[in-house]
């Protein structure tokens, strides 16, 4: 039985690193292009990114995956959104479900049997730093505690695992993957910093049978007057799970 993998990248809409803005316009296609490539290469059942920043550019590249999948606008914060694409599988909900949308937004899918989470927390670029970590908590809240929750919960969690964060996973039941497989050691970012994160609910948990996260070196490129092709690594997971969950 081949496993169900899942992708997560912040895409850092595909300006490649650095870019000191937030007001991104199109997809530059000399960081597309190897992105892409990247994705294709890993072969996800479940693409789960961040920092998209239109639907122009969700359509663009799910042509360009030739996946099917689902775009989320940013709430207060539009050109950081969000999309899932997958090899089979549906929307459930996103944030644009509540009254009070979050900053950025979070998504839910079903892959299979698989329920997943794609979630971007806010950082304190826009709101400080106490703020900040009072509203990912609270958005955490709302991808978690409803009837049916996520198995896996996905993303930039623009916090340590070791935080307010990770408490409130693991008291809601839930599982860091990196730590299940014993790379805890292993960077999502340049920084060397671990924002990007993976859960599995518990009763989930005997089903992973792999993590990872693509090294610096393969997100070097050569584009001009850039360093990354984004300020973040794509992370993966693998779960052994049947056709009926």
């Amino acid at each position: 039985m081949r496993p169900l993998r899942i992708v997560c990248h912040n895409v850092f809409w595909f300006q490649g690193r650095p870019f000191a803005s937030d007001r991104p316009d199109g997809a530059a296609p000399e960081i597309l292009e190897p992105l892409v490539h990247l994705y294709h290469r890993l072969a996800p059942d479940a693409l789960c990114l961040q920092e998209i920043q239109s639907r122009a550019v969700f359509e663009g590249l799910g042509e360009r995956l030739g996946m099917a999948g689902a775009y989320c606008p940013g709430g207060a914060l539009p050109q950081y959104g969000g999309a899932v694409f997958w090899t089979s599988g549906g929307r459930v909900t996103d944030s644009r479900s509540l009254a009070d949308p979050p900053e950025r937004m979070w998504q839910i899918v079903d892959i299979g049997a698989v329920r997943v989470a794609n979630v971007h927390l806010p950082s304190s670029r826009h709101l400080g730093e106490g703020r900040a970590a009072d509203r990912r908590l609270e958005e955490v809240r709302q991808v978690v505690d409803r009837d049916r929750r996520p198995d896996v919960v996905v993303g930039d969690f623009n916090e340590q695992p070791g935080g307010p964060l990770g408490k409130l996973l693991t008291d809601r039941g839930y599982r860091d993957a990196a730590a299940l497989t014993g790379r805890t050691h292993i960077a999502t970012t340049p920084a060397g910093r671990r924002n990007d994160q993976i859960w599995v609910i518990e009763r989930r948990s005997d089903a992973v049978t792999d993590y990872g996260a693509v090294p610096d070196k393969e997100m070097r490129t050569d584009a001009p007057g850039k360093e990354h092709l984004s300020d973040h690594f794509p992370v993966w997971i693998e779960l052994a799970v049947g056709p009926g969950g």
